[in-house]
């Protein structure tokens, strides 16, 4: 048990951190807090260069990147089946698209409406090329319209 002694010299103690750690100032809103990741977050590049110049393009244009856009997703198949089935199992996940056959190749279009950021899109690129190149395909990337 702490006498009055120990009291004051455990407050002294925690007072002193507090000068060097910076916990006497208080702490910022919650919305700037937002704010400020947002702004981090939307000022990371995707790693692929490919994705990395779409989102340098996106700026250029003017895109808000905290309003969701529908993207657009390029996957091409060797065969209708492969490619009718990746669209089946993304439509679960709110994809739309089409399967269509232009120069021989199966292409599944897929559309989708999100807010970009650098880690959707990296995630994006991985699960689409996890998934054609296990079926013999290809992704070819995405597309979006700048939204302002």
């Amino acid at each position: 048990m702490l006498d009055n002694g120990g009291v004051v010299r455990i407050l002294l103690l925690l007072f002193c951190l507090s000068l060097f750690t910076g916990c006497d100032k208080s702490p910022k809103p919650a919305t700037q807090r937002i704010e400020e990741r947002n702004a981090v977050a939307a000022a990371r590049m995707p790693k692929d260069p490919f994705d990395a110049k779409v989102f340098t393009e996106l700026k250029k244009a003017g895109h808000d990147f905290s309003k969701e856009t529908e993207v657009e997703f390029y996957l091409y198949y060797p065969e209708q089946g492969a490619a009718a089935g990746t669209l089946q199992v993304l439509s679960a996940d709110g994809y739309n698209g089409e399967i269509t056959n232009p120069d021989g190749k199966w292409l599944c279009h897929l559309r989708k409406k999100m807010v970009l950021t650098a880690d959707t899109i990296d995630m994006e690129r991985f699960k689409f090329q996890e998934l054609t190149v296990n079926a013999g395909g290809e992704y070819d990337g995405w597309g979006a319209p700048a939204v302002k």
